[in-house]
């Protein structure tokens, strides 16, 4: 009987350790803001950056409906290849949100160097200025 319960909470244990994974926690909240060359005219263009604890291989993004592939570039430091990203996108609502310094939520999946997705998902206010 004894062997059954310890089976039982092995049985348990293993599925619980393959089952769902924990978010992933980045090392800086990301930036997102208003990204345009003319702040006098309407802008609905909008910049995010983010910082990943290790060099991502891919790192995607959902702001409300907009769904975008951030880009890397080379650096240094905190800004090394592969663990700063950036991305663009337009939209309105987005965009609205930064005369109030509004919070909007976001969605990341990055994918790391053996292909493995790791999600992350964080609260943030949209900024005035991007870049």
């Amino acid at each position: 009987m004894r062997r059954a319960w310890v089976f039982v909470v092995v049985l348990f244990v293993a599925a619980g350790c393959g089952g769902s994974r924990a978010r992933l926690v980045l090392p800086r909240t990301p930036y997102l803001g208003l990204a345009c060359r003319n702040p006098t005219l309407a802008c609905t263009r909008v910049g995010l950056g983010v910082w990943t604890p290790w060099r991502a291989r891919r790192v995607t993004a959902t702001v409300g409906r907009s769904r975008f592939a951030l880009f890397t570039s080379a650096g240094r430091g905190a800004y090394a290849g592969g663990r700063f990203w950036q991305g663009f996108f337009r939209n309105r609502s987005v965009a609205a949100k930064a005369a109030r310094f509004a919070p909007v939520r976001l969605l990341l999946v990055v994918v790391d160097s053996a292909g493995a997705a790791h999600p992350a998902a964080a609260i943030v206010r949209v900024s005035q200025g991007y870049g």
